[in-house]
């Protein structure tokens, strides 16, 4: 059965969970971040907790939800009510390397 790695990013709690293509949730837990004040910290301790979810539980991909309004051209965050640190930083997709975590 193939799965895909569902992330509800919010100001509050992570929720995660493995998905199976027919749509039933394999998986599923809720991390509160420890830090919501400064973006780099917020992406590290997210990158961390994906990394170590697909370890455990591989996955065919990775679907997000944030609370976040973005300009779909520039990717600029132009307001995130509940992740106040996202408010003018690129929330666009960069391939991630594990060497600069």
């Amino acid at each position: 059965m193939n799965a895909l790695l569902a992330i509800d990013i919010g100001g509050t709690h992570h929720r995660f969970a493995s998905v199976s293509s027919e749509g039933k949730i394999l998986k599923k837990e809720t991390y509160s971040p420890s830090s919501i004040s400064e973006a780099s910290l917020f992406f590290k301790e997210l990158i961390d907790r994906i990394n170590s979810w697909i370890q455990k539980n591989p996955s065919e991909g990775i679907a997000f939800a944030m609370p976040i309004i973005m300009d779909d051209h520039s990717y600029h965050v132009y307001d995130a009510p509940n992740l106040k640190c996202l408010i003018g930083k690129n929330g666009g997709c960069e391939k991630y390397d594990p060497s600069r975590s």
